[in-house]
């Protein structure tokens, strides 16, 4: 058995792996990228029998802005893929870029404080509380708890008190919930960002990546 099968059969909530595919929506698409324009995303939508599931994507984005871009169209696809089933919102549950593997980002003292307090914050995880992580004015890097359960509306929320503060921009590199299955999408992350990491090291086929 795969690690990835070992993986899939420990993990407590249903999750559906869509990562072997790039949805590329940058203006110009390329069969090269780099680690800062690769987003991972877990979106969470309910059945007609009120099953809850998780679905997990890359995007390439240029920016976020271009990245939630992205996010809609991969929503529209789950409607569209699952409408037999398919009852109510899609919601983003987690969000990281590639960018957070670089070593001089892993190694700052800010990155290794937000990890620390994202990991003793799952370990009581109270599902009313959203974390986001991120750089400011792409100079330095700002850690936020936000209290609500909705992940969007929290970055959001981070943008805004972070120009109203400081008058600079903020751009989101990793948000999650306070909630259990953020503990299994650390861990499907991990091994989408192996895959990644291999295929930017090497010339990828036009048709094996993108759609």
């Amino acid at each position: 058995m795969s690690a990835e099968h070992k993986l899939a059969s420990s993990l407590h909530f249903h999750h559906l792996d869509h990562t072997c595919l790039i949805r590329d929506v940058r203006k110009q698409r390329s069969t090269e990228f780099e680690l800062s324009q690769v987003f991972y995303v877990g979106l969470r939508y309910w059945t007609n029998d009120d099953e809850e599931r998780y679905r997990h994507a890359l995007i390439l984005a240029d920016d976020f802005k271009e990245f939630m871009g992205g996010v809609t169209q991969e929503r529209s696809a789950i409607e569209l893929e699952m409408a037999a089933i398919f009852c109510g919102d899609c919601e983003i549950v987690f969000v990281r870029n590639m960018a957070t593997l670089m070593p001089q980002l892993q190694s700052s003292s800010d990155y290794q404080d937000a990890a620390s307090r994202i990991h003793a914050k799952l370990s009581h995880a109270d599902e009313q509380t959203c974390m986001v992580f991120g750089l400011i004015n792409n100079e330095r890097t700002g850690f936020y708890l936000q209290n609500t359960i909705d992940l969007e509306s929290a970055i959001n929320l981070t943008q805004s008190t972070v120009l109203h503060r400081s008058r600079q921009s903020f751009t989101p590199l990793e948000a999650c919930l306070s909630h259990a299955v953020t503990v299994e999408c650390y861990r499907l992350f991990d091994i989408a960002a192996t895959r990644i990491q291999m295929m930017i090291s090497c010339v990828l086929p036009t048709d094996s990546y993108g759609h």
